[in-house]
């Protein structure tokens, strides 16, 4: 079993055993309830599910004062856990050093929420975000804050926008503690043929 398969079983199983706490405890002569509904993936899944798939990547890397860097990669988007959610594995250079990236998506049909956790060889840290829609997907905007290891909190903003079944774009601004937009990153994915 690889290693990012048995990392994905951790935090899922980090997340259920958190649910299962949280939920109130019975008193002795209380009915029994169910146990917790198994629901499908719902058409917003089917709707992610497109995207699985080999993708080429494209990054264009913008720094606050400096002139945009390019990089390419590539990307492997794979439908798991019966279509529930998407698991991104990508890979490239980024200022001439190789870096890979891991990523678990999906859609919590309860909160009406995008969710993803993402982690790369760049840092220690995993960022998880949430985010909306109000097209049904095809654009997601996710928001994320993380404490940057000196104490401070910091903030992402992830947008998502499928142009179409071959290509999506992804951009992810880091925002300075003043609000302004810090270095940004955007990646166009083009499914290989």
């Amino acid at each position: 079993m690889s290693y990012s398969i048995v990392r994905a079983v951790l935090i899922f199983s980090c997340l259920f055993v958190s649910q299962a706490l949280s939920q109130p405890t019975q008193t002795p002569g209380a009915q029994a309830k169910s146990p917790p509904r198994q629901t499908a993936p719902g058409p917003v899944h089917e709707q992610m599910a497109k995207r699985a798939g080999k993708w080429t990547l494209v990054k264009k890397l913008s720094m606050p004062g400096q002139q945009p860097m390019q990089a390419s990669g590539s990307a492997s988007i794979t439908s798991v856990l019966g279509g529930r959610f998407l698991r991104e594995e990508n890979e490239g250079m980024l200022f001439g050093q190789p870096v890979a990236a891991e990523m678990l998506s999906g859609y919590n049909d309860e909160t009406d929420k995008y969710e993803m956790v993402w982690g790369w060889t760049g840092s220690n840290r995993l960022i998880v975000a949430t985010g909306t829609s109000t097209d049904g997907g095809k654009s997601v905007h996710y928001t994320s804050s993380y404490d940057n290891g000196k104490g401070k909190q910091e903030q992402l903003v992830i947008d998502l926008r499928v142009v179409d079944d071959d290509s999506f774009v992804v951009s992810l601004v880091s925002k300075l503690p003043d609000g302004r937009d810090g270095p940004t990153v955007e990646t166009v994915y083009t499914r290989q043929k």
